[in-house]
């Protein structure tokens, strides 16, 4: 409850504040005074009230207009980026359309020099030809290189008279060469049989097993000495070769 003193104070300032002129020693009814406090409060209630509504308001509207703001600047940093990005990917692409017309000229050109070296190269043989012919062969020339390619039979040393005998190079004394020595030896005591053997048979048989020794013998070049190796070969196509032959009845004579 207000005190009288209290009372007189706080309806002298409300008095002064409607504007009232009242003195200060006039006491007003404690029904007036209740009054005025409660209409006053009621006013300062509604008019905080009022403040708080506004003051949030404002904020609001200034919150959207903050992320309306932000909104904004990031559509506006994407276009940019899409801008810069169609730039860069036009001029990429534009480099890339000058290199490769560069490649092609360069390509034309290489192939345009390597046509012109060519005819170059064929007119200058050419040229040589004309200023040096090349002379026919005779007749003694080829047979003579004929006979210069063909395989030696074998000589006394190398293929006995016996039946089967045959004295093979040391490489050839190998143990993978084995089946071959054995079945070659066989063909040529068929071969020494007589009149009747079969002989075109043998020599297609003898081919044949001299083959695959030749065969083997390339898997083994790195293991012998280029002299071994063509000695061997040699060996083995004339074997070959003297299989085309009737046998001899008499050891044969060194070349």
């Amino acid at each position: 409850m207000w005190s009288p003193t209290n009372r007189v104070r706080l309806s002298l300032i409300v008095l002064s504040v409607a504007g009232v002129g009242v003195s200060a020693n006039a006491a007003p009814p404690p029904q007036a005074l209740d009054a005025y406090v409660k209409a006053y409060t009621e006013m300062g209630k509604n008019a905080a009230v009022m403040f708080n509504n506004e003051n949030t308001r404002i904020t609001s509207q200034t919150s959207m207009f903050t992320a309306w703001a932000d909104a904004q600047v990031k559509i506006l940093t994407a276009q940019a980026g899409w801008i810069t990005a169609v730039a860069n990917a036009n001029g990429t692409n534009a480099k890339t359309l000058e290199t490769l017309q560069q490649v092609r000229g360069l390509s034309l050109d290489n192939n345009l020099k390597a046509a012109k070296v060519f005819y170059d190269k064929r007119k200058l043989c050419e040229d040589y030809q004309k200023l040096n012919p090349r002379k026919r062969p005779t007749q003694e020339n080829v047979v003579r290189y004929n006979q210069a390619s063909v395989p030696k039979r074998p000589v006394q040393f190398e293929l006995a008279s016996a039946p089967g005998r045959i004295y093979w190079p040391d490489v050839l004394l190998d143990e993978e060469f084995s089946d071959g020595r054995i079945q070659l030896e066989s063909l040529f005591v068929q071969r020494k049989a007589g009149p009747g053997a079969p002989g075109s048979s043998i020599s297609g048989e003898v081919q044949t097993v001299a083959a695959q020794m030749r065969g083997q013998l390339q898997s083994k070049i790195r293991q012998m000495s280029p002299e071994q190796y063509l000695a061997a070969r040699r060996f083995l196509e004339s074997l070959a070769y003297e299989a085309r032959f009737p046998a001899r009845g008499e050891r044969l004579a060194k070349n």
